[in-house]
């Protein structure tokens, strides 16, 4: 699936607009047993690397927390980018950049696509209280919390449709230093 999502231009943490690819994905879509694929649509967040070489910063976190947590770099395991916090201005660029990495899924063949919204990932962060101290619309109740969500599950049910969209969450899944003050209440 790695391959695939890597083919199809949809692998980037950040999500970056691209069209790398698209026929290379259309061609290993071909070569799949038949069946239903989807491939999952995922922002790290947090858990991004600072990356030198390119001056690439990631800006997008649910709000400024320094965990402590490693990131995966080219190599090895090092530290993750010290955090801050999105600005509301930067978060609808993000949301478009989930329904641009939908639109790739779309034209490479795929069956559907999965949101990722657990594993402490940037979604997980806007919807735990542990990862979110946000004042605004993002934060606070768990309305509030959830509404970025909700706002990737919209843009991707437009290019998809609602039968073709799917959401994964990690109810009291701690990985990445992630936790809810009220876990039964939030994922209800």
């Amino acid at each position: 699936m790695w391959r695939a999502r890597v083919m199809a231009g949809m692998a980037h943490r950040e999500l970056r607009p691209t069209n790398r690819r698209p026929a290379g994905a259309r061609s290993w879509m071909r070569s799949m047993p038949k069946g239903n694929h989807s491939p999952q649509l995922w922002h790290v967040g947090r858990v991004s690397p600072y990356q030198p070489a390119t001056g690439w910063r990631p800006a997008d976190r649910a709000s400024a927390i320094d965990a402590g947590l490693r990131a995966l770099l080219k190599e090895g395991h090092g530290a993750a980018t010290p955090p801050r916090e999105m600005l509301l201005a930067e978060i609808p660029a993000i949301v478009a950049q989930y329904g641009a990495a939908a639109e790739r899924a779309k034209a490479a063949g795929f069956d559907g696509v999965e949101i990722h919204g657990a594993n402490g990932y940037l979604i997980d962060q806007f919807l735990q209280d542990g990862s979110n101290k946000r004042s605004d619309t993002y934060g606070g109740s768990i309305e509030n919390r959830a509404r970025f969500l909700f706002e990737v599950v919209d843009a991707l049910t437009g290019v998809w449709g609602p039968d073709r969209v799917g959401v994964r969450i990690g109810p009291s899944n701690a990985f990445n230093e992630m936790h809810d003050s009220d876990p039964e209440a939030l994922f209800s």
